[in-house]
């Protein structure tokens, strides 16, 4: 697994702004993550270290819902998002399905942690940044959420702008989050958010 992680870091392409902090197995991460339950927000598609939204700690245990292939037409929307978002938010969310159906290392990374992905994906509600904080979270991010949380912030300018397979990781990223995997420097140990998404890429080949 240690050798996973390295690969991810020096794969097809470079991973902006890397962090030099070295990454435990992925295993060993899942665990930690899971064991702490830390309710802090993690960032895809920024730097380490920085702040998404609002963190929501939540008593209720994570629970994984069964839902059928036939309902997963698209993803879940709150709030009044741009047509152009959403119709890029659904040429990614279709497309990390279809990884996830066809490349058997994409859904194990869900496996892992004892979720699967496409529930994952189907429960995530996608909405635009509320407040001053979150706003000013999407100046050097993607996308963000809490560990554990089914709402997913997309940054629309930044968001739109992606290619579709880089839409699809970020996707899955959230969705990772969602599963319980926490991120560095939140949880010590964890990896950061930009191994995340290379390990994603790799994984589901994208």
């Amino acid at each position: 697994m240690k050798s996973l992680i390295r690969s991810v870091r020096v794969g097809r392409r470079p991973v902006p702004r890397s962090c030099s902090r070295p990454a435990p197995a992925l295993a060993g991460v899942l665990l930690l993550s899971l064991g702490l339950g830390v309710p802090v927000p993690v960032v895809a598609g920024g730097s380490s270290g920085e702040v998404g939204g609002p963190v929501a700690p939540s008593s209720r245990p994570r629970t994984v819902s069964r839902t059928s292939p036939t309902s997963l037409t698209g993803p879940r929307t709150s709030g009044a998002l741009p047509l152009e978002v959403r119709f890029w938010l659904r040429a990614g969310f279709r497309l990390a399905l279809e990884r996830l159906e066809e490349e058997p290392a994409c859904a194990g990374l869900f496996g892992a942690l004892g979720g699967d992905g496409r529930e994952l994906l189907a429960r995530t509600v996608y909405t635009l940044p509320v407040g001053p904080r979150e706003s000013g979270a999407c100046r050097r991010a993607v996308a963000f959420t809490t560990p554990g949380s089914v709402r997913t912030v997309v940054c629309p300018v930044r968001f739109r702008a992606l290619p579709k397979g880089e839409a699809a990781a970020i996707l899955l990223h959230e969705a990772l989050h969602l599963a319980g995997l926490g991120e560095w420097p939140y949880v010590p140990e964890a990896p950061t958010s930009e191994e995340i998404t290379e390990l994603v890429r790799s994984r589901c080949r994208l």
